[in-house]
């Protein structure tokens, strides 16, 4: 029997997007889910009363805005279930989402499931085009940067474990089709580094570098993932905080978010840490969910934002590549850090992204 499940979802300002997630989970959680919403200091708590609107549904309210992490750590506590979801106000669930995930951790050597993410965005999906995938599942290079697993890749029609999967072009749906024949559906709803993205030859030899993919007791797929790994469940090293489940205990064990972050690369911290106290990481293409990706900061971030996800994805490498591990790892790092720069430069961006760094150096 799966266990039972809290949705904790963390939100600040977004009162628009807040209800279309709320309105997907109650459409298809699982009987008896608890659902927390955790009021970031919202501007007269309209954060509260939007969540106020839906029958169950239990409001932290924060005194002032602290940040994803803060308010993470906070729902995290409040839970009641022993398996949390972290869902992003700017996400929308599909019908089974829970159940492919929560059937993992029956298994005590998984502390997190990575569901298959897919990019919401409405004038892509308004043309009959096929949905983006956001993420399925995180990697990281031990040169410094985090990598989303088939970012930016689109989808055909795929079979896994547990249905199949097919994006309606005449219709604008994701159907999900179970081995049962049950249907449902429902209309389509970065700091990390975009696999294939990188504009520079060194970034880009990165990805698909041997060294770059890290070891499990199981056969890992490469960074740069074909679609055909990205069809059926796996390890994976991380998971998106976007819409990832995680054994609450385990999460409260490793020290929860990190709250000096405030937000971004948080979840590739609390990885390395669930990897360290010898958990897994899984991923499972059958747990869909829509991300509208960046809603919380627009498509070209503030300067702010860029320092503060440079300062977090310098953190993470500094935090957790250790002793020896570090030594091996300092020149790619040196190099990785010298590409970012120049691309940094060529974008006009080379300023917030130099301050994220010292930030970072300095403590």
């Amino acid at each position: 029997m799966p266990l039972s499940l809290s949705i904790v979802i963390p939100s600040h300002r977004r009162v628009d997007l807040l209800r279309l997630c709320l309105a997907s989970v109650a459409r298809f959680a699982p009987p008896q889910t608890e659902v927390i919403v955790v009021d970031d200091g919202s501007p007269g708590g309209v954060i509260s009363q939007a969540a106020s609107e839906f029958t169950g549904v239990k409001v932290i309210r924060q005194p002032r805005a602290g940040g994803f992490c803060i308010a993470a750590n906070a729902g995290i506590a409040a839970a009641t279930a022993p398996v949390v979801e972290l869902l992003n106000d700017d996400a929308e669930v599909t019908e089974g989402w829970a159940t492919a995930a929560l059937r993992w951790f029956a298994d005590e050597r998984i502390a997190a499931v990575a569901p298959l993410i897919l990019q919401n965005d409405p004038n892509r999906l308004q043309r009959g085009l096929q949905p983006l995938i956001d993420t399925a599942g995180d990697e990281y290079d031990p040169g410094g940067f985090a990598i989303k697993r088939g970012h930016g890749q689109t989808l055909e029609k795929w079979r896994v474990e547990s249905g199949s999967f097919e994006w309606r072009v005449e219709s604008g749906e994701w159907r999900v089709e179970s081995e049962d024949k049950r249907a449902g559906s429902v209309s389509g709803g970065q700091e990390k580094q975009e696999t294939g993205k990188a504009s520079d030859v060194f970034l880009d030899s990165c990805l698909h570098s041997p060294l770059s993919t890290l070891h499990s007791p199981l056969k890992r797929a490469t960074l740069h993932s074909p679609l055909s790994t990205l069809q059926i469940p796996g390890f994976v090293w991380g998971a998106s905080a976007a819409a990832a489940f995680y054994r609450r205990d385990t999460v409260i064990r490793a020290g929860g978010f990190p709250e000096q972050f405030r937000a971004y690369f948080e979840d590739v911290d609390l990885s390395f840490r669930l990897r360290r106290l010898g958990f897994e990481i899984v991923y499972d293409p059958a747990s869909v969910v829509w991300h509208r990706v960046s809603s919380s900061y627009g498509r070209k971030p503030s300067r702010r934002v860029l320092e503060q996800q440079s300062c977090n994805e310098e953190r993470v490498f500094w935090r957790n590549v250790r002793g020896m591990a570090r030594a091996r790892w300092l020149p790619r790092h040196a190099a990785v850090l010298m590409a970012k720069a120049l691309k940094r430069f060529q974008e006009g961006t080379l300023m917030p992204w130099l301050l994220g760094r010292v930030r970072a150096l300095a403590g």
